[in-house]
């Protein structure tokens, strides 16, 4: 994997690029980013490689697997022991990186809503329905869940993610707020 991911992998890195960047373009779920697609292409050799303690970790498990053939109890005792942290690890690294861990204080202002949040809140009142319509996903007021946030209800869909594709249409509901 090293040897692919060091002398082969660069030789058709611009290759890989350009089909990233080709594919994010025509993605209706999700905005373009290409320079986020370009620090994924570009450090595709960091994330499979030795140089990524989880994998790193997780080949040093399957190594100890080895040992649980063994004849002598206390290697075999030693090698679960090890097995066990090998995979424990590199989840807690994965956790540690990706889980948001933000103050709470910004959580705080993230629930309270900015000025076009509270806003809709205002006009929409206890039991109102709210309908939006924007160019692209980072474009809405309160996009896809955080509409449960403020507690309105948004008949745009509960959804993170909007999976739109040919032949799915958004159900038309009666709305007090558009």
């Amino acid at each position: 994997m090293h040897f692919i991911a060091f002398f082969i992998y660069p030789r058709v890195e611009g290759k890989v690029l350009q089909k990233a960047l080709a594919k994010d373009l025509s993605n209706p779920s999700m905005p373009s980013l290409p320079d986020l697609r370009t620090f994924q292409v570009r450090n595709l050799p960091n994330e499979i490689t030795f140089k990524n303690p989880e994998v790193l970790l997780a080949f040093s498990g399957a190594l100890l697997l080895l040992f649980l053939c063994s004849d002598q109890e206390r290697r075999r005792k030693a090698a679960a022991l090890g097995v066990f942290v090998c995979n424990l690890v590199p989840l807690l690294i994965f956790f540690q990186r990706y889980i948001p861990s933000a103050p709470v204080a910004q959580w705080d202002a993230l629930l309270a809503g900015g000025p076009a949040q509270k806003n809709i809140m205002k006009l929409l009142g206890r039991d109102g329905r709210y309908d939006e319509h924007a160019p692209t996903r980072n474009s809405y007021a309160i996009p896809g869940a955080t509409a449960c946030y403020y507690r309105i209800h948004s008949v745009n869909g509960f959804s993170a993610f909007f999976l739109f594709d040919r032949g799915q249409t958004t159900a038309r509901r009666q709305t007090n707020l558009k």
